[in-house]
């Protein structure tokens, strides 16, 4: 029982540290999906407490949320990091530069 609090807490830090966190770019349905993910996993966690314990349907969803959830966390970090090393420090409110552009004021032949 210990064990599925702490990955329904987990899950639940991921999922608000999804919401907030500027290099996770997602859609508006994804942000509140990643709301209710979080709601629901601190809901369960009472749900877990009261009942002492969990069946197999939902150990096996809550183990595939925690790889989920770590596999999508980590695969943000390691973009973010390779974004950042190859454009320098990204700013949320500017939009991507796009290379193709030409140069505002380059001298043009």
């Amino acid at each position: 029982m210990l064990l599925a609090v702490l990955a329904l807490i987990y899950i639940a830090a991921l999922c608000t540290l999804g919401i907030f966190h500027k290099a996770y770019r997602d859609n508006i349905l994804q942000q509140w999906g990643l709301v209710m993910a979080a709601l629901a996993c601190m809901g369960l966690i009472s749900h877990i407490t009261r009942y002492d314990g969990i069946t197999w349907p939902c150990g096996l969803m809550l183990a595939g949320l925690v790889m989920f959830a770590t596999g999508t966390a980590g695969k943000v970090v390691y973009f973010h990091r390779k974004r950042k090393a190859k454009n320098g420090p990204i700013n949320a409110l500017q939009p991507a530069r796009v290379h193709n552009e030409p140069d505002s004021g380059a001298a043009r032949s």
